[in-house]
């Protein structure tokens, strides 16, 4: 996944960048620093956990409403 289509997903996703970085355990000014360039290696682990995490507890969310 790019930068730009992370952004994109958090986005239509209404996931704010201070969220994905508290998922991720870490501060939303690093992750700031970590967009500059393409997330790869650890770093893009990390997000991409931190991701599946969130999108999954929306998941869990949504499914509670629905009966």
């Amino acid at each position: 996944m790019t930068n730009t289509n992370l952004r994109a997903f958090l986005n239509s996703h209404g996931i704010r960048y201070w969220q994905l970085a508290e998922a991720a355990g870490i501060s939303p000014s690093l992750l700031s620093v970590w967009l500059r360039h393409e997330l790869t290696g650890d770093r893009l682990i990390k997000i991409s956990n931190a991701l599946d995490s969130l999108t999954a507890s929306e998941s869990r969310q949504e499914g509670c409403g629905k009966r």
